[in-house]
C-alpha cells in the first residue's frame, strides 16, 4: 500500500529563480514534456519526475517555489536537484539571452525568444519516457498527447505513487517490462491510435537489447548514438 501524503505538512521551498530564468507555463506546457498540468483552481503546476510528485508555483515577485513528496523513504536524488536537472537550471545559460541564439540568422527564433522570457528547453530525465512520448507526439497536439501519456501511466496500478495535492492519482512512468504486457489492441484502447504498433515494436526491440539499460548506455554525442 502506498503511504498517504500529507500535503498540508509539506511546505513550499524557493527554487532560487526569477522571471528571466524560469517561466513555468511556456516551459512546462509547450510540448517538451507531457507530464505536467496546470491546476486551474490554484494556478500551480503539478507533475511527476521519477518517483516524486511535484507542485510548482510562481510567487508574486515572479520567482518559483516548489514542494515535493515521494512514497519511497529511500530517495536516490534530492527533489530539488532532480527538478533543477529537469529544468536545466544549472547549465549556465539564461534563456532568451544566450548570445549565439540572439545573434543567429533565424529572425523568427530571436523574436520568439524575446517574447517568452524564462522559457527553458527541458531535459527529460527518463530516457524511456522521452522516447515513448516523442513517438506519441507525431502528428499530434499537446493536449491529446498529455491524455495519451496519462492513460498509459494509469494502466499500471503498481506504479501509483499516491495522490497529488489536488487528489489526483500520480503515477511513475511505466518500465519497458510494463510496456511489454500491453498488446497493440491495448494501446489502441488507450488512445495511441496508429502509433500502437510502433510502441509495441519499440518495446520488443528495446527488450531484446537490454531494456532501459540499453538506452542509458547510448553515448551522449548524437552521431555516435545514431
Amino acid at each position: 500500500m502506498k503511504r498517504e501524503i500529507d500535503w498540508s505538512a509539506t511546505p513550499f521551498t524557493a527554487l532560487g529563480t526569477d522571471p528571466a530564468t524560469l517561466s513555468l507555463a511556456p516551459s512546462l506546457l509547450s510540448g517538451m514534456s507531457f507530464r505536467w498540468r496546470r491546476e486551474e483552481t490554484s494556478g500551480t503546476f503539478v507533475g511527476v519526475l521519477g518517483s516524486t510528485i511535484y507542485e510548482l508555483r510562481e510567487e508574486t515577485d515572479g520567482s518559483v517555489s516548489f514542494r515535493a513528496a515521494s512514497p519511497s523513504s529511500a530517495k536516490l536524488e534530492d527533489p530539488a536537484s532532480l527538478l533543477r536537472a529537469h529544468l536545466r537550471l544549472d547549465d549556465g545559460l539564461t534563456p532568451s539571452t544566450h548570445v549565439p541564439w540572439l545573434e543567429g540568422p533565424v529572425r523568427q527564433f530571436r523574436a520568439a525568444a524575446a517574447a517568452l522570457p524564462g522559457v527553458r528547453v527541458l531535459r527529460i530525465l527518463d530516457q524511456l519516457e522521452c522516447l515513448v512520448t516523442f513517438i506519441g507526439s507525431a502528428n499530434n497536439n499537446i493536449k491529446r498527447n498529455m491524455q495519451m501519456v496519462a492513460a498509459l501511466c494509469a494502466v499500471f496500478e503498481h506504479n501509483l505513487l499516491g495522490l497529488d495535492p489536488f487528489g489526483v492519482p500520480a503515477y511513475r512512468f511505466p518500465s519497458c517490462e510494463d510496456l511489454l504486457t500491453l498488446s497493440e489492441a491495448d494501446l489502441w484502447e488507450l488512445g495511441w491510435g496508429y502509433r500502437a504498433p510502433r510502441i509495441a515494436k519499440l518495446t520488443q526491440q528495446l527488450h531484446a537489447r537490454g531494456d532501459e539499460t540499453f538506452l542509458r548506455s547510448l553515448p551522449s554525442a548524437e552521431d555516435e548514438a545514431r
